[in-house]
């Protein structure tokens, strides 16, 4: 999976177990993807568990692909947290 597990992009103390979105305000769709730990369970909805979503090349493109009919689904954004995780492992593009 990863090299090196992610730290949580919140609260920057923990390892990222989820991918999550997290909400610019309550109750919205609109936010930014972000690796988390427990630390944001009370602000979003849906934590995506890591270990499940990049388990495997599949199971990333069938969840990407599922993602892809949500009309919420900020690709770019979700590209964009994907960018952060190799700029910090240090990962040529």
């Amino acid at each position: 999976m990863f090299k090196k597990q992610p730290i949580c992009e919140v609260c920057g103390d923990n390892e990222a177990t989820f991918v999550s979105l997290i909400p610019v305000q309550p109750n919205s769709m609109d936010g930014s993807w972000k690796f988390t730990c427990d630390c944001t369970s009370q602000i979003e909805k849906n934590p995506l568990p890591i270990n499940k979503i990049f388990s495997s090349p599949t199971a990333t493109a069938e969840w990407l692909e599922h993602m892809r009919e949500k009309n919420w689904f900020k690709k770019d954004d979700f590209l964009a947290m994907m960018n952060r995780y190799h700029d910090w492992q240090g990962i040529e593009k």
